[in-house]
């Protein structure tokens, strides 16, 4: 078995004993686990394992899942809601809630593999870190309302202004929600040609599935 197989394999069985389901994903490098937060949100470890000539590296990130939030978003794009693709509202790579001073090369230094050898130890870090550092960014992320409001406290990008509207949206919430597809679109315009037209299908995708008339938005769609 190639060393990635083992280190999936291991990373599996000791999330499962810490109470995390792993959850089959599509793109079959990145190892995915959930478990309940809440009655409203799960949350999520994603570990990508890439592979090359000297080692494995291991790049964990950690979400707030509203799985309706997440099919939504799905839909309004013309993606299938398969399971596994859900993705997080609120998220954050590992590396990012390290100690100040961590080293930028974690990955393959400490939750990274060189040998068979390596496994135990590099799982056994990456776990303990998910507790130790993961967990504290996790734990105020219990109900929608805590990720809109971590969403509108802090500097998005646009696949969390789509999360932020539809979960305002979900709430009723219409006229902040538009406030907030006005900022995606003015940021939209910016992008390649394919970005403008998957922002444009998100937005009246959006409009059709709340009964919201594109007449009443302030900014444009464009053809």
């Amino acid at each position: 078995m190639r060393a990635i197989d083992l280190t999936e394999r291991r990373l599996i069985e000791s999330m499962e004993a810490d109470g995390w389901e792993h959850v089959a994903r599509a793109d079959g490098d990145v190892v995915s686990f959930v478990r309940p937060a809440s009655p409203e949100i799960l949350h999520s470890v994603s570990v990508d394992l890439t592979e090359d000539d000297y080692s494995i590296q291991a790049n964990p990130a950690l979400g707030a899942v509203h799985p309706e939030t997440s099919r939504l978003n799905a839909r309004f794009l013309g993606r299938s809601d398969r399971p596994g693709a859900a993705t997080a509202m609120v998220g954050a790579a590992l590396q990012d809630l390290m100690p100040a001073g961590s080293s930028p090369l974690l990955p393959i230094t400490r939750w990274g593999v060189v040998s068979a050898d390596d496994i135990d130890g590099a799982v056994n870090a990456l776990q303990a870190d998910v507790a130790d550092y993961g967990q504290p960014f996790l734990r105020p992320l219990q109900t929608l309302d805590d990720c809109i409001g971590h969403l509108q406290r802090t500097d998005r990008y646009y696949a969390q202004d789509q999360h932020l509207a539809t979960a305002l949206a979900l709430q009723d919430r219409v006229p902040e929600a538009l406030q907030v597809l006005e900022q995606f679109a003015a940021q939209a315009a910016d992008h390649p040609p394919f970005f403008i037209q998957r922002g444009r299908l998100f937005v009246r995708s959006f409009l059709e599935h709340f009964g919201i008339d594109p007449t009443a938005v302030r900014f444009a769609l464009g053809s």
